[in-house]
């Protein structure tokens, strides 16, 4: 039942999360933060109720789908991909009509899709994944977060007013997107966020490996090249510095050699070489021949 917010003569409106992990719990810290909503969260376990305990009231906490709200205004899907169309199941079987309901899903990797089922129950349907990485659950990672969106042109007013709750930005996906453009939007998350792990701890361990201290050395380049990159997006040129960029073969072979001792470290820079010589072929910052002559080398 939605319920008049006395504070500000608004109705509140009901809104379930669904999960308990750090995205949810993100999402469950946000709304207990905003007048504009009345919250519940679905926890699994006991663990989960221990984590959503740090942030909600007991009496927000549900164990059983049929102790859920009936008919809220949202219902935000936060759970791990796989566990989906179970939760979209369970739905399905409550004697709970959702006609007055948006249903959503938070994952990146899968399009609207697995919900269009709870349409037959009366509910509209999003995606509404955010472009961010969440090492620990807080509301603040969700401030100027882009997330991508899927919905029927009727809800869009509807969407963008929760994403504006939560402090993000609404990004509205292509319509209609397949679930193999929606894997690709999915990996773009993946490449920014994810890889630039795999960077940090190569060099860290390049570092390590002769006895230096990577916090004296590795935070202040690595955000400078995170401004670099981020003030040439949607630029034709490129900021990419470094022996491959100006077709230093040489140095790049010493690097190698010199690596022989740490093959692990070796083996991830020599992948990581031979992406960066395709970008910087492909973008004209080397020639044909050095480009062969680079490739060659990494291929040995």
């Amino acid at each position: 039942m939605q319920c008049l917010d006395s504070e500000n003569n608004k109705m509140k409106k009901d809104i379930t999360v669904i999960g308990c992990g750090k995205v949810g719990l993100s999402f469950a810290e946000a709304f207990s933060k905003n007048n504009s909503f009345n919250l519940e969260i679905f926890a699994y376990n006991q663990n989960d109720i221990d984590r959503a305990l740090n942030i909600l009231s007991v009496e927000q906490i549900k164990t059983q789908y049929n102790d859920l709200f009936k008919n809220p205004k949202y219902i935000i899907i936060a759970v791990a991909d796989k566990q989906i169309p179970n939760v979209v199941e369970q739905l399905q079987n409550l004697n709970h009509s959702y006609s007055s309901t948006i249903i959503l899903h938070a994952a990146g990797a899968y399009n609207i899709e697995p919900l269009l089922a709870l349409k037959a129950k009366g509910a509209d349907v999003a995606t509404m994944h955010p472009y961010q990485t969440f090492i620990k659950s807080s509301a603040d990672l969700l401030k100027n977060v882009g997330f991508g969106i899927e919905c029927e042109d009727k809800i869009k007013a509807n969407i963008e007013f929760l994403v504006k709750q939560l402090g993000g930005i609404a990004v509205f996906l292509p319509e209609n997107i397949s679930a193999q453009d929606k894997a690709i939007y999915h990996a773009s998350a993946v490449s920014i966020s994810n890889f630039m792990t795999v960077l940090f701890q190569l060099s860290e361990r390049l570092c390590g490996s002769i006895g230096l201290d990577p916090k004296e050395l590795v935070p202040t380049i690595a955000r400078q090249t995170i401004e670099n990159n981020i003030s040439y997006m949607g630029k034709e040129d490129m900021p990419m510095t470094g022996p491959i960029g100006r077709g230093d073969v040489e140095t790049v072979m010493a690097q190698l050699s010199a690596m022989q001792d740490i093959p692990e470290a070796k083996s991830i820079y020599s992948i990581l070489c031979k992406a960066n010589a395709d970008i910087a072929y492909q973008s004209k910052l080397i020639d044909d021949e050095k480009y062969k002559e680079m490739m060659s080398l990494l291929d040995e």
